[in-house]
């Protein structure tokens, strides 16, 4: 028998918090790099805490820090911001194993961005289809049992894959599969609807899907990204089961019955995230992803000669609420209506 691969989480939020803590509840001697050295010491001081809906885990772990230290390792697992990837990337490039991967756990398409630093083949990504969120440093509660779905940039998985995927199950399930850029699309539209129109409006995800007009304007969201998807020659796979094809509405269509039901149980099903691009707005700080989430479906839009409008009114605003030169809130309703029509 082989021996366990020797594992490190950087970034210690909404995503990389539930997975250390269910990581290290299960006996996993694994690395944990925090944000900062005082949220370090207030994990090592507290531990680590999950609550919602896979129930309540308690874990205790000294290896907490605020940089990578030790190694080397066979996987570094990257739970940061998008606009932090490329420095963790170095770091993570400096202390892998020969074989050695990191693993892009970020919104968006990270992992051409990660290659550059590391490498075309020690890059694997991961989907994450649940909801989570930190309320403390070591506090987390989660949102929705989704798995995280694991795959190579580029082809089939491979031994690696699996190999990692099974290592990394314990309540919250890793799945393989063949076709990552589909489950990164269809990721990509659901962030670019939920993510980065509650930081528009200043909504949470039930409050978004409690308005029919944000709902109009959530199913041309969606319907954007499947056409520029397409376009780049993607087959979109589906990820918590959301399918996007059974969203899409034809340009100057209307959603059928069906997907109206599927939209009100997709909300239903994330009513109490609030985003994080959402938080960081409030806090008077960048949201560190738009420009990888509306604004990456704009820039592939322009690339195919395909338009994409309402990515575009919200990528453009959350931009200006960035500078200061907006505010975020319900007001945007019209320039959403507006686009709609």
């Amino acid at each position: 028998m082989s021996a366990p691969l020797r594992l490190a989480i950087v970034g210690l939020g909404g995503v990389g918090g539930p997975l250390a803590t269910l990581l290290v509840h299960a006996g996993r001697d694994v690395a944990l790099v925090a944000g900062s050295e005082e949220s370090a010491e207030a994990i090592r001081r507290g531990g680590l805490a999950l609550g919602g809906a896979l129930g309540h885990f308690d874990a205790r772990t000294g290896r907490v820090t605020a940089s990578l230290e030790g190694g080397p390792y066979d996987a570094v697992l990257l739970a940061v911001r998008a606009d932090a990837l490329e420095q963790v990337a170095r770091d993570a490039a400096a202390r892998l194993s020969p074989e050695g991967v990191v693993v892009t756990l970020q919104n968006g398409i990270p992992e051409p961005r990660a290659q550059k630093i590391v490498g075309n083949a020690r890059v694997l990504g991961g989907v994450v289809g649940f909801g989570g969120a930190m309320t403390s440093p070591g506090r987390y509660d989660l949102v929705g049992r989704g798995a995280v779905t694991l795959g190579e940039p580029r082809g089939p998985a491979t031994e690696r894959v699996r190999r990692l995927a099974a290592e990394l199950t314990t309540a919250l399930p890793f799945r393989v599969t063949d076709n990552l850029a589909g489950a990164r699309w269809t990721k990509l539209a659901q962030s670019c609807g939920l993510s980065a129109m509650g930081a528009l409006l200043g909504m949470s995800v039930g409050e978004l899907m409690a308005l029919p007009r944000v709902r109009r304007a959530f199913f041309v969201v969606l319907s954007e990204v499947v056409d520029v998807a397409r376009a780049e020659g993607v087959t979109l796979e589906p990820i918590a089961g959301m399918r996007l094809e059974r969203l899409y509405v034809a340009h100057g269509g209307r959603p059928s019955l069906a997907a109206r039901l599927l939209l009100r149980a997709l909300g239903f099903r994330y009513r109490r995230v609030r985003s994080g691009l959402l938080k960081r707005l409030k806090e008077g700080r960048p949201t560190g992803q738009i420009d990888e989430l509306s604004g990456l479906v704009v820039e592939v839009a322009a690339r195919h000669g395909v338009r994409a409008p309402m990515n575009e009114l919200v990528w453009k605003t959350v931009k200006a609420i960035e500078r200061g030169e907006a505010t975020l809130g319900a007001h945007h309703l019209a320039a959403l209506d507006a686009v709609t029509r």
